[in-house]
């Protein structure tokens, strides 16, 4: 995970045969893999389990969620993983992370050309 994460993007574009959205795709699922504990309680859902149910398998997912400006949706979405909702928000604690990460830059402008520049399918 952690080498998918931080790999060079445009290397894996030019030395592989993989398709970039699929290659964005799994460096955006890898970043948020790489900052969610592992620790599972017997009987309890992981982390990214916790996350999936919710829709959320990229980092570029929970951004969008967290910086939704939907108040009613992150004060409730924001401690799911928090096993006391006195503590920090753990999602907050991700997503502030999740910035310093130079790959998710490169996710953004990809998803972000890749959404404005879809042909519509019925023309």
């Amino acid at each position: 995970m952690q080498n998918l994460a931080t790999a060079s993007l445009v290397d894996l574009m030019l030395n592989t045969r993989i398709p970039v959205e699929r290659l964005v795709d799994w460096v955006d699922q890898s970043l948020l893999s790489l900052h969610l504990s592992n620790h599972v309680v017997e009987g309890q859902e992981s982390n990214h389990e916790k996350l999936r149910r919710y829709g959320i398998r990229t980092a570029t997912d929970l951004q969008n969620v967290l910086e939704s400006g939907n108040v009613e949706l992150v004060d409730k979405f924001q401690y799911i993983l928090n096993a006391n909702s006195d503590e920090p928000s753990i999602l907050q604690s991700i997503l502030a992370t999740l910035k310093n990460e130079p790959n998710l830059y490169h996710v953004i402008q990809w998803k972000s050309f890749a959404e404005h520049n879809l042909v519509p399918l019925n023309k």
